[in-house]
């Protein structure tokens, strides 16, 4: 079936330490949708400005092996208003989000885009924020029954008064090693595993510079899995296969572990039994679900005790070339092409789904 979408702009970078994945993200999605759409690649650098190409790609133009489409030649900086003014004169159907991190998977960016009228992939402002905090989000799957880790929240302004007491309470509802890590970051960056007190000390100083809180759980132990959920056009949400998650050298999945190609051993299905991948599904299902998201996610679990415990949930799953989502897409039947024409069609049957004005407002 013909796609819908015609003008596409693939937004990456930003102004995060995510920078780089999103990039990778990126460029895989130009250099899938360039032979069936019309491509705007827009790029915010870090200091936050936009770097837009003077043309969109017609498909098959666009060849990143030979052009880098963000280079002074072909592209000028603007700031957002002016973003704002370019994607609205290359006529942009829909925006589809490579961003990871901060201001890009957190809501922010969403919420500009509905101001502008443009439709993106993955989830709304609300959701997209909830799910970027993972306090927030521990707070909403306790109390729909989802497993969780065992948790205490840390606050800057604790440390700075008693550092001490801090630490004592820390060892006192949690053993080592301990997980410290900053609710709001992803792809593994701003956490940390000390295994005594002096590592600890150390880690929190770091902590308490990227944020005012901090997320503090004792260690699981247990196989790693994560599970993606899809908007399927005809049934609803569709859990994919679960991939087991093995780093090779690392002592749990870190940002080396998960964007070094062969640092990893990453099993689609996982070598789990037939009830537990469906344990694993069901509970995908359910956070998508309680957490209000859109067109896609990704959990990642522990599995304790032969229970699935929710680690935290992606609303913007990365798709580099060693990324999970389109593996578990793959398992499925579902192949890379596919996934992402799923993503945009998804996100104009949303926006024309959530933009209509009730009657009883219409004037």
């Amino acid at each position: 079936m013909q796609s819908k979408v015609r003008n596409v702009a693939v937004l990456m970078g930003g102004a995060t330490a995510e920078h780089e994945v999103s990039l990778a993200s990126g460029r895989m999605v130009l250099s899938v949708l360039g032979d069936r759409h019309h491509l705007l690649p827009v790029k915010i650098d870090l200091t936050g400005q936009w770097l837009i190409p003077d043309r969109i790609y017609r498909p098959g133009e666009l060849d990143l092996s030979v052009e880098d489409p963000f280079s002074t030649d072909n592209c000028r900086k603007t700031d957002a208003a002016g973003a704002l003014a370019r994607l609205r004169d290359a006529n942009i159907q829909v925006a589809f989000l490579a961003l990871h991190g901060a201001s890009g998977e957190d809501g922010a960016m969403q919420g500009f885009l509905e101001i502008a009228g443009i439709p993106y992939t993955g989830s709304g402002i609300g959701p997209s924020a909830l799910a970027m905090d993972k306090i927030w989000t521990r707070e909403i799957l306790a109390h729909h029954g989802v497993p969780i880790p065992q948790y205490s929240v840390s606050k800057r302004e604790d440390w700075i008064t008693s550092r001490e007491n801090v630490l004592h309470q820390i060892e006192v509802r949690h053993t080592y090693p301990i997980v410290a890590k900053s609710p709001c970051f992803g792809s593994s960056i701003g956490m940390g595993m000390p295994a005594n007190l002096a590592q600890l000390t150390l880690l929190l100083d770091e902590l308490f510079e990227m944020d005012d809180r901090v997320l503090i759980e004792s260690r699981l132990q247990g196989t790693e899995v994560t599970c993606a959920v899809i908007e399927d056009s005809l049934h609803g949400l569709q859990a994919f296969p679960p991939t087991e998650i093995v780093p090779i050298g690392a002592g749990f999945f870190d940002y080396e572990a998960k964007y070094t190609p062969g640092a990893t051993e990453e099993i689609t299905p996982a070598r789990i039994s037939p009830e537990l991948v469906r344990e694993v599904q069901e509970t995908s299902l359910a956070v998508h679900r309680a957490l209000r998201l859109g067109s896609v996610s990704r959990t990642d679990f522990i599995l304790s005790g032969g229970v699935p415990v929710v680690l935290e949930t992606n609303t913007i799953p990365g798709l580099t070339p060693t990324s999970l989502l389109p593996q578990g897409a793959a398992a499925s039947g579902m192949s890379f092409s596919q996934l992402l024409e799923r993503l945009l069609e998804c996100a104009l049957k949303t926006s024309n789904r959530t933009q209509k004005t009730p009657a009883s407002l219409a004037v």
